[in-house]
């Protein structure tokens, strides 16, 4: 439940920053991680960085949302991945 639950929380931030990006998210005035990336794909030449941050940002939240789920995972249910590791 709590896996399934972040990975549904993580589809759902990278489908709004994938629709913000094709210009189907909201509307230009607001910002959204999606929508910079938007504006920051004609300027990649002199400014790269108008991208690289944004797009560090959606990776290290969903990545961190999947750890925070995996970690909380482990600690309310230790015995099932105890077994694990004992029987290898």
């Amino acid at each position: 439940m709590i896996v399934a639950g972040s990975l549904d929380v993580a589809a759902a931030i990278l489908a709004e920053s994938t629709l913000s990006f094709l210009g189907l998210g909201f509307p230009p005035d607001i910002p959204t991680w999606g929508r910079i990336l938007f504006d920051a794909k004609d300027n990649l030449d002199f400014a790269p960085h108008w991208a690289i941050f944004p797009g560090t940002a959606i990776f290290l939240t969903v990545l961190s949302i999947n750890y925070s789920a995996t970690v909380s995972v482990t600690h309310w249910i230790p015995a099932r991945f105890s077994d694990r590791a004992t029987r290898a």
